[in-house]
């Protein structure tokens, strides 16, 4: 089933660069939804354009992977943004910077989990070899309760004959 046609750039309908981050949309979604909601909006066909395409837009935008096939599909609409939405997004420089600046994040939340593997592995190995010297210690007891055990019959065997009516 061929996926449906998309005549809007999501993008520019919310007013973001393609490289948005998800708070920048989420933000940009929610101003648009105050002034385009039914509630709000009197013009007709206010309820098809905010159920419709600005929902739609949201949903798609605001899942990764929505977002990611929408851009392999569709590279042909993104790219462009109204210059009337452009007042809305004053500083564009930080759009790049936070793209940078959740790189950075990623990379040191990667780092961080590879510390905490290394430190789970090195733990492990010390639990692993304390619970097997635990082990060994409890074999070597065991052994010496049967040993006990065995020399405690024999008294007592020995015992028992020496108060035996037999002799």
């Amino acid at each position: 089933m061929a996926p449906s046609a998309i005549t809007e750039d999501y993008y520019m309908i919310l007013g973001v660069n393609p490289s948005a981050g998800l708070e920048l949309i989420k933000k940009s979604y929610r101003a648009l939804a105050l002034r385009l909601h039914p509630d709000r909006n009197p013009e007709p066909g206010a309820t098809e354009a905010f159920q419709r395409k600005l929902a739609r837009t949201y949903e798609t935008l605001n899942n990764e992977s929505e977002r990611r096939k929408y851009d392999l599909i569709y590279p042909s609409l993104k790219g462009k943004i109204a210059s009337s939405q452009q007042t809305q997004e004053p500083n564009k420089a930080s759009v790049p910077e936070s793209t940078a600046s959740e790189t950075a994040q990623i990379a040191a939340l990667h780092k961080s989990k590879q510390e905490r593997v290394t430190r789970w592995r090195t733990s492990k190995m010390v639990f692993d070899t304390s619970i097997s010297e635990v082990e060994r210690v409890i074999r070597k007891l065991e052994q010496e309760i049967k040993g006990l055990v065995s020399i405690s019959a024999a008294e007592a065997a020995e015992e028992a004959q020496k108060n035996s009516w037999r002799r």
